[in-house]
């Protein structure tokens, strides 16, 4: 019973950083879209964001990973996360995307619906990094994109063990722990790198 409450702890706690994580993202989309021109559909990762926090409400609830309608939430928050960042990174980033590179990460998440949650949530830290790299050379500050390049590695793994953990529950806590320091470290260097969005206006 104490590695279940370990575990409801851990996804908990994962959500929070992750959710203001997204709204960073919101933030540099919005500061894109007043920028550019283009419509980036920022205030739509509200959605994402909602349906991780019921994904994760009821894997709490249920103990572990593997519940049905949890893997469906987190596959929806995924793929809408995948389909923004993808985007945003085409125009931010001025690089296309590679057919293979766009057919990779859903190709990866099929075999469970599930890990297409936690596969969204490592390229949204990965485009936070590249972001922040490209602010840094342009501003010369500090470069906070290691820390979000380590927090994507961390809840990549997490993706990888999302798989064998409906199989072998003892693993739980270890997917739990690195979608928390994964998350937590992500919206700690989204506070340093962009908190300066929070005090952009209309």
């Amino acid at each position: 019973m104490r590695e279940i409450t370990i575990y409801q702890a851990l996804i908990l706690f994962s959500w929070f950083p992750l959710s203001f994580t997204i709204v960073v993202m919101m933030l540099i989309g919005r500061f894109y879209a007043r920028f550019s021109g283009r419509r980036t559909d920022w205030p739509y990762l509200v959605i994402p964001m909602v349906l991780y926090a019921l994904a994760t409400v009821r894997e709490a609830r249920i103990g572990f990973p593997g519940d049905p309608l949890a893997d469906l939430l987190q596959a929806a928050a995924g793929v809408g996360i995948l389909f923004f960042v993808l985007r945003l990174y085409r125009w931010m980033m001025d690089a296309p995307i590679s057919p293979a590179a766009m057919l990779t990460l859903p190709v990866l998440g099929a075999t469970v619906l599930g890990v297409l949650g936690p596969i969204g949530v490592a390229l949204l830290l990965w485009a936070l990094g590249r972001f922040s790299h490209r602010m840094h050379h342009v501003l010369q500050g500090r470069s906070y994109y290691y820390g979000y390049y380590l927090a994507a590695a961390l809840v990549g793994g997490a993706a990888l063990l999302r798989l064998p953990v409906v199989f072998l529950p003892d693993w739980a806590i270890l997917y739990g722990a690195l979608m928390a320091i994964g998350c937590g470290i992500g919206a700690a260097m989204s506070w340093r790198a962009w908190s300066w969005l929070l005090a952009e206006r209309e």
